[in-house]
């Protein structure tokens, strides 16, 4: 990802539809009230479109649908994954960005997402402006805590979504 860009500041990714079923616009403000409280050269990339459209700002940056490796190394370049949805039964993003590493920051409205996450301390959840803004600063500050966060969200789907794993699931259900 880094070598097909001259913008290398630290980002925040959110993979989805743009829509309000994704709660995309709370993610626009929460992270448009982050940036107020605490200026630094973070940057909000959305990959993915929709007709809710981000604010033109220099920190918002819609990249659009990307190829599956750049988009891998995109998540894996991140400081997080954000999943800003209520109302989800599994996020795919989700473990996309465990997959590659990365840790996530979810809705704490979301009971599946926040479970995933307590779970396997793959990240934080928020619930407010403030819980948001904290998980974001940790994640800035403490690269050894964002590792292993990362780390353990990526353990979490070996050991619980592989194909073997998802395949030895099914046969159980239907034999």
């Amino acid at each position: 990802f880094w070598a097909q860009r001259e913008d290398r500041r630290p980002f925040l990714l959110y993979a989805g539809r743009l829509e309000s079923g994704k709660n995309i616009a709370e993610l626009y403000q929460r992270f448009v009230a982050f940036k107020e409280r605490h200026p630094s050269p973070l940057v909000l990339r959305l990959l993915g479109k929709g007709p809710e459209a981000p604010p033109e700002r220099e920190d918002i940056i819609a990249e659009g649908f990307l190829p599956a490796v750049l988009k891998a190394d995109m998540m894996a370049a991140a400081l997080a994954h954000v999943a800003p949805s209520k109302a989800e039964s599994l996020s795919l993003s989700l473990l996309e960005a465990w997959t590659v590493g990365t840790p996530s920051i979810v809705n704490g409205q979301c009971e599946v997402l926040r479970f995933q996450v307590v779970r396997c301390d793959g990240g934080f959840f928020y619930t407010d402006q403030s819980s948001f803004d904290q998980a974001v600063l940790t994640l800035m500050k403490d690269p050894d805590q964002r590792r292993r966060m990362g780390e353990q969200g990526r353990r979490f789907v070996q050991q619980h979504y592989t194909w073997p794993r998802a395949l030895k699931a099914f046969m159980q259900l239907v034999c």
